[in-house]
């Protein structure tokens, strides 16, 4: 009868939509526990970026190491943007200066005769490279010191960015040098002796 073809059709589409509705819900509740399972990934692999990032920040820390951003973008004056460390380490802790005034007191302050150097240093950055460099450096009070650089670049639309580090090195090479000059002293005294010895042996 009529009235028994719209049950059927009925309940097939009550049935069609409940089948429907359950594959809703089991694919709407796969997709909420895989979001859930992606989520404590990311934050368990973002806890463990903190921890490494605190252990980092500790080591550079009690190595009293600086840590800097250089801006060498087109048209414009190049920027630096230094941690506190690194402000100390330029003799400008407890002074507020513009980035582009950060800059200039670090970059007016390398010695003529490592200048070469350091520009070379900042062109290795600019092609990709990871580059270091031990330079002479005037402190604005405690005069001409060693200190080390090492960093990379980013090539960005306006131009590069440049990251890295700045520690004072100047104990340490002084230390070395002053231990390179006893041995060549050592040597020419042995030089020398060997030297007197072997004239004494002609001699007679």
């Amino acid at each position: 009868s009529f009235n028994g073809i719209i049950y059927e059709n009925t309940r097939s589409s009550i049935r069609a939509i409940v089948l429907i509705s359950l594959v809703i819900i089991l694919y709407a509740t796969y997709i909420l526990l895989r979001n859930v399972k992606r989520r404590r990934v990311l934050d368990a692999e973002k806890a463990k970026l903190q921890i490494e990032n605190t252990e980092i920040r500790d080591i550079i820390a009690s190595a009293n190491m600086g840590i800097w951003r250089i801006q060498l973008f087109d048209g414009e004056e190049p920027r630096m943007y230094v941690d506190e460390t690194m402000k100390s380490l330029l003799g400008i802790d407890g002074q507020e200066r513009t980035p582009e005034k950060t800059y200039t007191d670090w970059f007016s302050n390398i010695t003529p005769d490592a200048l070469e150097s350091v520009l070379y240093s900042v062109d290795r950055m600019k092609q990709g490279y990871f580059d270091e460099n031990t330079y002479l450096w005037e402190h604005p009070s405690k005069g001409t010191r060693y200190v080390r650089c090492g960093g990379t670049a980013q090539k960005t639309e306006k131009g590069y960015t440049l990251r890295g580090y700045h520690y004072d090195v100047d104990e340490v090479v002084r230390e070395d040098q002053a231990k390179v000059e006893q041995l060549k002293e050592a040597l020419s005294e042995k030089n020398e002796y060997y030297s007197t010895i072997s004239s004494f042996g002609r001699q007679t």
